[in-house]
């Protein structure tokens, strides 16, 4: 898997840089590499010890830009 995200990734690497979005696409290497959503599912429920915590930890991960809430001026 992580060969074939290599390849892939260096394909798209002219594209995503036309569209300035290679920190993005080179992401996609980092995730092939590190632990899957299932490992630190369980490693999260173990350091929390609840549920709750674990999906919120998980979803400040999985974040890439800041929540669309915070970007709405008030009042708009």
């Amino acid at each position: 898997m992580t060969e074939a995200t290599d390849e892939l990734v260096d394909r798209l690497a002219p594209k995503a840089a036309e569209l300035d979005c290679s920190d993005y696409l080179e992401s996609i290497r980092e995730m092939v590499r590190g632990p899957s959503w299932a490992d630190r599912q369980i490693e999260l429920f173990k350091k929390y010890g609840n549920h709750r915590e674990m999906v919120r930890d998980l979803v400040s991960q999985a974040r890439v830009t800041e929540p669309v809430a915070t970007r709405i001026p008030a009042g708009a």
